[in-house]
């Protein structure tokens, strides 16, 4: 039954994709642990407990979602998201130096 989930896309409860199930193994205890391969260069590869996996539905495909982070991975889907932020501020600020230069120019040719 287990083995089913090998391959499936994994992902945070928020929705941010993580990567994809490369295996599953037993531990010495007997424990199925899920081996995900990521999509990030800073951590290439998880090991969880299979059970802190959750099946789940999305577009009638099986997905699974990752109860518990690892503490680096949380470090660093809040370092994209900071990344992101600070482009969008970026993008904003940039395009309203922009309208605010333009009004300006129009002002001083009258």
């Amino acid at each position: 039954m287990l083995g089913r989930i090998i391959g499936k896309k994994v992902f945070t409860v928020d929705g941010e994709e993580i990567g994809i199930i490369k295996d599953l193994i037993r531990d010495e205890l007997g424990y199925e642990i899920a081996i995900i391969k990521t999509v990030f260069n800073e951590i290439p590869e998880i090991r969880t407990v299979a059970t802190n996996l959750r099946r789940a539905k999305r577009n009638s495909e099986d997905i699974y979602i990752l109860r518990t982070l690892p503490i680096k991975l949380k470090h660093i889907l809040k370092e994209i998201k900071r990344r992101k932020e600070i482009e969008e501020f970026e993008k904003k600020f940039l395009s309203q130096k922009r309208v605010d230069e333009d009004k300006g120019e129009s002002n001083s040719t009258c």
